[in-house]
């Protein structure tokens, strides 16, 4: 072998070598890529699906204050059974508010249901003149409790004055 031979052995290994290196450099590199661009792949689908999880999140936070907004004025509209034992003071303001005498009565309660509502059936009657009994109908109208009138009569009396008599339910909740 001569000194160029020698020589050109020498130079074509080391670059034989540096081409190995540079291939298994590459190989590497390229497992690295992959292994990174799974690992970016997953973590971009996880952020995604975290973002959607965030945003019902927040949509259920906002429906949750509406309903607990819905649910505090269900709340104030259906009284607790135990509430009702002071329902015939109520009818008693409206009355004196309105100017007429009345009598009040419960007559029968319902169980409560399925739907976790329960009613106290009452009786109303009220005297007094025209314009106090319309006053007081129309506070009825507007009156605090979840009312159902079943009933609802106006007459006159033997002594020439006016009366309503009323039947109905007020829900109450347990």
């Amino acid at each position: 072998m001569t000194a160029f031979q020698k020589k050109l052995t020498i130079q074509v290994s080391i670059a034989g070598v540096a081409i190995i290196l540079l291939a298994i450099g590459i190989a590497v590199f390229a497992s690295s890529i992959g292994t990174n661009g799974r690992d970016l792949i997953t973590a971009r689908s996880e952020l995604a699906s975290r973002s959607a999880s965030l945003g019902e999140l927040a949509s259920l936070e906002s429906q949750y204050k509406k309903a607990k907004d819905y649910s505090l004025m269900i709340n104030g509209a259906i009284p607790r059974e135990a509430d009702l034992f002071n329902i015939s003071r109520d009818f008693q303001v409206l009355a004196t508010q309105a100017g007429v005498n009345h009598t009040f009565a419960f007559t029968g309660e319902n169980s409560v249901s399925g739907s976790g509502l329960g009613a106290v059936s009452f009786r109303l009657q009220a005297d007094g003149d025209i314009q106090g009994i319309e006053i007081f109908v129309k506070s009825l109208e507007q009156f605090r409790y979840l009312t159902r009138l079943e009933s609802f009569a106006v007459g006159r009396t033997k002594d020439g004055g006016n009366n309503v008599s009323i039947r109905g339910k007020i829900f109450f909740q347990k």
